[in-house]
Formats: structure tokens, C-alpha cells, sequence
């Protein structure tokens, strides 16, 4: 009898036989923030649509992954808001995803010698600067910093950023205080897609404080996110077919595009010698896109215990700033503060 030959794998039946790939559903949100993994992200979506889970902990892991021993920094308005709500929601997300406190990252001090972690690019120096820090497996660091220290960011050369609850946060000490540190070290990250790259999530705003993240969408390009969607699309494709030469080959070219795409646009706004500007992308999300983990039930008890300006703005996600004949209908943040 003939000899079969054997059937030539592909990239994702190949990754699909290893023993700790674990099989997970992510939702539309999460699955459009994965794809399009832009150098800078605004996420506004409604509570419940898994924003720790798959965007928060997923830019987090991916930026430990893609550079090794990089310094990123977590903003929050107080450390007691950091400490009490935002970094238990992180961790119980990063455990999600398979990455467990006193095993792959420590927190609030270095990670003894005996746990054989890499030492950061940039040293953190002192007990006091391990205080407020993520010490990663592979020498990667998140410190913790709030708007409620004066100039906590000075003199720091960040690789990443990421704002959870950004509603709540100081949009001129984000100018001021945060993108400037966010530089340097270009020695060791450069050829990194998502290097000095920036991730701020949050629910809907109500107040004028937190309106500075809807009006990112203005810097984002739709063509150009668009053309992001082609190349991933395509990736898939052939991600999905024997792995000849050529569909190797392919792969190859088609992440290269895909990373320099995800890194640089073309300005919106053209300027003598400017050829390019780091990709933004923004999306807004409500909670009927997680239904399929919510479900039916929960969202029509959110929806009959809510008040309508709750329902309206944290779970649909509408934009409503004034409420027609309300209270306080001719308040002016500006002149009434």
C-alpha cells in the first residue's frame, strides 16, 4: 500500500497541540482591541465589557513581553484610589490570564534573588522606589503613580503608559506631567511596534473633567484603522493554511506590515517635514457587547434598578452631559466652581 503523506500543519494547528494553550472567549471589544493593538488606545465602554480583562491586562502583558526590562508607569488620581480599586481589578485579571502575583510578577518591592528575575534596563533605586512597583519575571517594571504627588513622573524615562479610569484623570498633568516622561530609551526598544506606547480606558464621562478622552477619536484615522483590519485579516488567513514556504514567507511580510501599521499613520493634519504620527485608535462600547458572559438577565436587572442617567451613561454608553429641565440644568463647571 501507498505510503500517505503527512498532513503539512499550519501556524495555528501547530500552537493549537501545545499543552498550555488554553482555549478563551473575548468578546467584541476585546477582540477588536487585540487585532488592531494600536500604538495609542482610548477605550470608552460601559461597565461590564471585561475592560480589565481584555484591554487593561492585555496591554500590560503585551508591553512585558515585547520589552523585556522596559519601565511603564500606571496613573491614577491617589494611590489609595490605585491601591483600593484600580490594581486588585489588574491582578485578579492578570490571573485570568495565567499570571499569578508571587510567581510571574511581585508587588511593592523587588523580586528576591532567589526568584531569578531580570533586572530592569533603567535601575529602580532604594526600598522606597520598589514601593509603588510591578517587578515582572523578565525584568520588566510598572510603578504606580499619582496625580496627587506633585510631579511624581520627573526625571523618569517611561516605555509605556496606561490610565485605567481615565474619566478620573487630569488631562493637563497627563500633557504636563506623563507624555513628557514617556521617552528615551530607544537604544534598547526602538524596533518595538508599541514602544512609548499609551492605553486610557473608562467608562462613559458625565462630568467636563473626563470629556478630554472623547474627543481622541478626532486624532484617530478610520482609513488607517481600516487598513490595520486588511493586514490582520490576511495574517489570519494564512496563519490558517499549510505552512509551505511561501505561506511562511507571507506570515513574515505580513507581521512586518502589520507592526509598522500599528506604530505610525499618516498626519491627519499635514506639516512641513512631518511624514507621520503614531496610530491612534478609539472606540466606544456598550454593554450589550459582552452579552454573551453578562447575560440577558443581568443587564434587565441593571436596567430596572438603575437611574436613567446611570443606565444611560454607564451601561449604554451614551454621551449626556446636561439633562434637559434637570436640578442644576444651567451649571457651568467654568464659572460656578
Amino acid at each position: 500500500m501507498p505510503v500517505q503523506a503527512a498532513k503539512i500543519l499550519s501556524v495555528n494547528d501547530l500552537r493549537a497541540q501545545q499543552d498550555h494553550v488554553i482555549r478563551k472567549f473575548f468578546n467584541k471589544m476585546q477582540r477588536e482591541a487585540m487585532a488592531i493593538a494600536a500604538h495609542d488606545e482610548y477605550i470608552v465602554a460601559s461597565r461590564g465589557t471585561g475592560k480589565s480583562e481584555g484591554v487593561d491586562a492585555r496591554f500590560i502583558l503585551r508591553n512585558v513581553w515585547a520589552m523585556p526590562g522596559s519601565l511603564g508607569a500606571l496613573i491614577s488620581p491617589t494611590f489609595a484610589k490605585a491601591w483600593c480599586n484600580t490594581l486588585p481589578a489588574i491582578c485578579k485579571a492578570l490571573a485570568e490570564w495565567g499570571y499569578i502575583q508571587n510567581v510571574h510578577y511581585v508587588v511593592g518591592h523587588k523580586a528576591p534573588p532567589s526568584m531569578g528575575f531580570a533586572d530592569p534596563k533603567r535601575p529602580i533605586v532604594g526600598r522606597e522606589g520598589w514601593n509603588n512597583a510591578f517587578h515582572f519575571w523578565n525584568g520588566t517594571v510598572m510603578v504606580v503613580l499619582s496625580f496627587n504627588q506633585g510631579m511624581s513622573a520627573n526625571s523618569m524615562s517611561l516605555d509605556w503608559v496606561i490610565g485605567p479610569e481615565a474619566k478620573f484623570l487630569d488631562y493637563e498633568k497627563i500633557k504636563s506631567e506623563v507624555e513628557p516622561a514617556n521617552r528615551g530609551n530607544r537604544q534598547y526598544f526602538d524596533n518595538c511596534p508599541w514602544h512609548h506606547s499609551s492605553l486610557y480606558s473608562t467608562d462613559m464621562p458625565t462630568a467636563k473633567k473626563g470629556k478630554w478622552i472623547l474627543d481622541k477619536i478626532d486624532e484617530m484615522s478610520s482609513k488607517h484603522i481600516q487598513f490595520i483590519r486588511n493586514i490582520y485579516k490576511e495574517l489570519i488567513y494564512y496563519k490558517t493554511q499549510p505552512m509551505t514556504e511561501y505561506v511562511v514567507r507571507k506570515i513574515k511580510e505580513l507581521k512586518s506590515d502589520l507592526d509598522l501599521a500599528r506604530k505610525y499613520q499618516i498626519p491627519l493634519i499635514p506639516k512641513k517635514g512631518k511624514d507621520r504620527e503614531y496610530t491612534v485608535f478609539y472606540g466606544e462600547y456598550d454593554v450589550f457587547d459582552n452579552m454573551e458572559v453578562l447575560g440577558k438577565d443581568f443587564i434587565w436587572q441593571m436596567h430596572r434598578i438603575s437611574p436613567p442617567l446611570i443606565w444611560r451613561t454607564a451601561f449604554c454608553n451614551e454621551r449626556i452631559f446636561k439633562i434637559a429641565n434637570g436640578f442644576y440644568s444651567a451649571l457651568d463647571d467654568d464659572i460656578h466652581f
